[in-house]
């Protein structure tokens, strides 16, 4: 019984794990080709220049959450939809807020010599203003400009929250076609050292049983010959 379920809860074992490394592998790969995957409103991004350097470097995997856009703080790091030739999102810092006057004209608080860090601040002492979107820069002290084109609410993807750096390696490898096929083949062939393994256990357990089964045989023939021997001499000493 402990051995069938010892057997049971390794093969759950096996099954889960390459559940896991396929979710991992999917979740990279989608990544990795400008998709989304979101689980519970949190979402990977590749950060594919070094305009966040040193906070992000280039090509590092991170984690972005879903979250209200409309109230967020000057320094909140966002990922937001745009036109690039690297086709994935980009992540910047909020400098600065977009926003358009009581006579309709669009403007930002850069230009303004108080620098207000929420949106109520900026509101308050701004009656008739409406904010609308975000001024945003990169971190990198050698790429001193802030972005020319304003970010809106309905481009941002979510508020950055860390780097994955095992996730990163993970995509690092798998960006290249034999590190690809390392991370698939690794796993299949742990999977199948440890099934030939088992495979020579369960063999040898056989072995020792069949050889322990004949030596039984054996005693039990040795006795019976025994035991008839002794009769055999019982019964002619009965006739002496």
């Amino acid at each position: 019984m402990k051995k069938t379920v010892k057997k049971i809860f390794n093969w759950v074992s096996y099954v889960f794990m390459g559940l896991v490394l396929a979710l991992i592998v999917y979740a990279v790969v989608m990544t990795s080709t400008g998709n989304e995957v979101s689980v519970f409103g949190y979402k990977m991004y590749v950060v594919a220049t070094s305009s966040m350097e040193p906070t992000i470097p280039v090509k590092t995997v991170i984690l972005s959450h879903e979250e209200d856009t409309t109230n967020l703080d000057i320094g909140t790091v966002i990922t937001f939809d745009f036109e690039s030739k690297f086709n994935v999102p980009n992540t910047h810092r909020i400098v600065g807020y977009y926003y358009v006057d009581s006579e309709g004209n669009e403007s930002d608080t850069l230009e303004h010599e108080i620098k207000y860090q929420t949106v109520e601040e900026f509101l308050s002492h701004n009656p008739g203003c409406s904010v609308i979107g975000y001024k945003t820069k990169g971190d990198n002290p050698k790429i001193p400009d802030v972005d020319k084109e304003e970010v809106l609410f309905k481009d941002i993807k979510g508020v950055y929250v860390c780097n994955l750096n095992v996730i990163t390696f993970l995509y690092s490898v798998l960006s290249n076609f034999f590190g690809f096929l390392f991370i698939i083949l690794l796993p299949l062939f742990v999977l199948l050292i440890m099934q030939v393994v088992s495979i020579y256990k369960v063999r040898q357990q056989q072995k020792l049983d069949k050889e322990k089964e004949e030596q039984e045989k054996e005693r039990k023939q040795l006795e019976e010959k025994i035991k008839e021997e002794a009769i055999k001499e019982y019964l002619e000493s009965q006739q002496e």
